[in-house]
């Protein structure tokens, strides 16, 4: 008659089953499991915890909670002999308690960041087909906490996140990670920032729900953390010509060869570099033109119009306008391969190796989305920021000032724009 203890994947659930019909209730507890998808830490015989599991007394303590909850549910439904409560209605009773009732006293931020992390996946999911690039920011700061819990040896409760603990977590962040991590660290402050303006989408996530008032606080510490002026290693007109014109034994290097000098003539990200297709080639103002909605900003409806050089036309001709399927890791290997091989790009970049502290060479740094920085940083030189904003995608005219690594210098002439126009030569009409 009564609910139990079961996991789940890697998750201890409460179980409960009446007329066929099962509640599966997940408790926010986790389960250790190896690489063959077996539990460490729990003994699927007894349906528990092992007695040294790590933070066994607390893991054992909210489950139990939970397993106490549920069996109050069904004795208070039975009351003066009502039939027996149902599997979905004690799902959803469940589910109500957990979102009126969690502590954030006791809610351990890795917890409820991976169901902000799921119901952020189930999102994309439903909205674009490029899951793996929407998501990969939130997926990067749940590694990062993760690490983080491990190496402070408990975990981190939602009360704990104050104006201290960012301070410490961006210092840590900056150092270098041990062995075994889910993450390198390292990171620069334009990464960081990134990393908390990921915190703030979660803390606005919980406030429905009772958990936090504000995330001001962290908005406020974000403005504190200063980026230098982005250093980034592109192409300049000449090198992608020369790199298009080199030759190697192997054709899987001479096919990444093609697709990176195409991005670098188009500013594509990955994501719609491969879903391009015939029906994106448009004859617009009688000159040939990628015309596609961005995967990437499905949801502001943003077209990209990108009239087509020559070379990139040919080749995109060359693959009867689709590029073969092939994952981004795997181009980012041939292409540092290729530009290694190429010696057009041994020379060092300005990006600087956190552990040596020594100039990385370009070929070290230069991956398959530098070819979209390449494009929109030799295109602003000489095209209007609106026009450059049609082209590449952006939504907000200060992700394209990016890209503009100098200012230039205020010809008076631009101001001739406004004199008075000459009068007309009757005589010459």
């Amino acid at each position: 008659m009564y609910s139990q203890f079961k996991r789940q994947g890697n998750s201890v659930i409460i179980y409960y089953s009446w007329q066929g019909k099962k509640c599966r209730f997940n408790t926010g507890v986790k389960v250790t499991i190896d690489k063959q998808g077996k539990p460490i830490d729990w003994d699927d015989s007894k349906n528990d915890f092992k007695a040294n599991a790590d933070n066994y007394t607390i893991k054992y303590a909210k489950i139990n909670k939970w397993k106490s909850i549920s069996n109050k549910i069904i004795d208070e439904h039975s009351k003066d002999g009502a039939e027996r409560i149902s599997a979905d209605l004690l799902q959803n009773k469940l589910e109500n308690y957990k979102d009126i009732n969690t502590d954030k006293q006791t809610s351990q931020v890795v917890e409820l960041f991976t169901d902000f992390y799921n119901y952020k996946k189930n999102k994309f999911v439903k909205e674009s087909d490029l899951v793996a690039l929407s998501i990969k920011d939130y997926k990067s700061l749940l590694s990062a906490l993760t690490d983080w819990d491990t190496e402070q040896g408990r975990p981190t409760f939602l009360n704990e996140i104050n104006y201290v603990w960012l301070d410490t977590f961006k210092l840590w962040l900056q150092d270098v990670r041990p062995k075994g991590s889910e993450t390198k660290g390292g990171l620069n402050n334009q990464t960081i920032k990134k990393r908390f303006e990921t915190l703030i989408s979660f803390f606005n996530w919980l406030k429905p729900r009772g958990l936090v008032t504000s995330s001001e606080f962290i908005r406020d510490y974000k403005r504190t953390i200063t980026v230098e002026d982005k250093v980034s290693t592109v192409l300049s007109i000449d090198e992608i010509y020369k790199l298009n014109d080199t030759e190697f034994n192997r054709e899987s290097l001479n096919r990444v060869r093609d697709y990176f000098v195409f991005v670098c003539l188009t500013g594509l990200r990955y994501g719609d570099f491969q879903s391009l297709n015939r029906n994106h080639i448009k004859m617009i103002n009688n000159h040939w033109t990628i015309k596609k909605r961005c995967d990437k900003t499905k949801k502001y409806r943003i077209d990209v119009l990108i009239p087509l050089a020559p070379l990139a036309y040919s080749i995109l001709e060359r693959y009867n306008f689709k590029f073969p399927t092939i994952s981004n890791q795997k181009i980012n290997e041939y292409l540092k391969e290729l530009l290694k091989e190429s010696g057009l790009f041994n020379d060092d970049s300005e990006e600087i190796d956190q552990l040596t502290g020594n100039f990385k060479p370009k070929h070290e740094v230069i991956n398959f989305h530098k070819g979209r920085d390449t494009f929109i940083t030799n295109m602003v030189v000489t095209t209007p920021i609106h026009i450059v904003m049609k082209m590449s995608g952006h939504k907000n005219i200060e992700q394209v000032y990016e890209y503009i690594k100098k200012p230039e210098e205020v010809n008076p002439m631009y101001i001739s724009a406004l004199d008075r126009p000459k009068p007309v030569d009757k005589d010459n009409k």
